[in-house]
């Protein structure tokens, strides 16, 4: 995970989910919809999208990931070594997430 991201970003334990998260933005609201989705809104009024890195808990795999804006944009999540995924998370989003 190192090599995925800055060891400086907090890492946000979501219970019963996948996957940890951060973020190179702040993010303001994590709200658990069910027990495999959550829309969270992420704070990047700056010119620059945010990044956001979903590493796997230990012996997990993340499968059947769908990232959507709140406007119902579909974002395309890279794949990184270990079973990291990142997101590109465009100008001032909120996002569901959902897995299986």
């Amino acid at each position: 995970l190192a090599e995925h991201r800055n060891e400086e970003l907090p890492l946000h334990r979501i219970d019963h989910a996948p996957f940890e998260m951060s973020c190179d933005h702040f993010l303001r609201a994590i709200t658990r919809l069910d027990e495999r989705s959550l829309a969270l809104t992420v704070l990047n009024g700056e010119a620059q999208p945010a990044v956001l890195m979903l590493p796997p808990k230990r012996g997990r795999v993340l499968k059947g990931l769908s990232v959507t804006t709140f406007s119902g944009e579909a974002i395309e999540p890279q794949r990184l070594g270990g079973g990291v995924v990142r997101l590109h998370v465009p100008l001032c989003s909120g996002l569901t997430l959902s897995w299986r």
